[in-house]
């Protein structure tokens, strides 16, 4: 990912392997490389900065359909507060390479397996 000013004409390159939007156009969350370790982290695109460093996370993302939460896939299924960063559930992640998904209206979250299982979490609070 190359960040870009058109005010200072100045780039800075970051590796990151995968973005997800946010569906409020104005947060995204990143998943890549820092100094050699990996990193999740939640961007506040207006202004252009991050706004929020992620304690573990994973590469396969999903934001709740209102973007009240972000879940991480990774070596665990790690469901946050997508405006604090506050862990709200973790679960063994039973696929690491599948991509979650919420149901509409955010109850449930879904991953499914390689083995073609479907996996249903129920999301707290909701």
């Amino acid at each position: 990912m190359i960040q870009w000013s058109t005010v200072t004409g100045l780039s800075a390159v970051h590796t990151r392997e995968r973005i997800r939007f946010s569906p409020d156009p104005d947060r995204l969350a990143v998943y890549g490389w820092e100094q050699g370790d990996p990193v999740t982290s939640l961007w506040n695109l207006p202004e252009n900065n991050r706004i929020l460093l992620l304690e573990g996370g994973g590469p396969r993302m999903a934001y709740s359909p209102d973007g009240s939460l972000l879940v991480t896939s990774g070596r665990d299924l790690s469901l946050r507060d997508a405006a604090t960063g506050e862990a709200i559930a973790t679960w063994p992640n039973p696929s690491p390479h599948s991509i979650p998904a919420f149901l509409p209206g955010s109850e449930f979250l879904l991953m499914a397996g390689w083995d073609g299982t479907l996996y249903i979490y129920g999301v707290p609070g909701e």
